[in-house]
């Protein structure tokens, strides 16, 4: 990060239980970005994916085990959840609850062949958030997000209890109907 002045903010993600649709399994992630105005300018300006989608994979596939580079997560976290977070599912359902532009976006992320070549089951946002909003929890990850002037990054400095409580609310942003 530059030597601006850093803003953090909560950004929690819920690792939710592996699930089953179609014989594809489906591992959910549920991830809250706190309302700011460098995110909806990221969301105004179509880079979305390059900005935030492609940290949380990094930091997914981390914490998984497959380490990347740039990612800010304390050794004894990435020890813990080492090959922990998912094994042989066949797509990754990533879900964010945007507070700062009122919406939900879910992101389909392929592990296997099978999982990449039925993806496309997975383009209807109603089906995604109703298996989001019917998964159990299954941890928690306290993240933050670092914004500088020049710069937005996400990063894991420690993991707690689960917060079902929080984790009950933001499903309810899941429209299903």
């Amino acid at each position: 990060m530059d030597n601006s002045e850093i803003e953090t903010y909560d950004s929690p993600m819920w690792t939710l239980k592996t699930t089953e649709y179609n014989g594809i399994k489906i591992k959910p992630l549920l991830v809250i970005l706190p309302n700011n105005n460098k995110l909806l300018q990221i969301e105004k300006k179509q880079v979305f994916y390059q900005a935030i989608v492609k940290q949380i994979i990094d930091i997914i596939f981390t914490l998984n085990g497959k380490i990347t580079s740039g990612v800010i997560i304390r050794e004894d976290i990435i020890n813990k959840y080492n090959k922990g977070l998912f094994a042989d599912e066949d797509i990754i359902l990533l879900c964010f609850i945007k507070h700062y532009y009122g919406t939900t976006s879910t992101s389909i992320i392929p592990l296997t062949k099978k999982g990449f070549d039925k993806n496309t089951i997975f383009s209807d946002v109603k089906l995604t958030n109703k298996i989001i909003k019917n998964a159990e929890c299954n941890s928690f990850i306290d993240m933050k997000m670092l914004i500088s002037t020049n710069e937005l990054r996400f990063g894991i400095y420690k993991d707690n209890d689960l917060h079902l409580e929080q984790l009950t609310d933001a499903k309810k942003k899941l429209l299903i109907d």
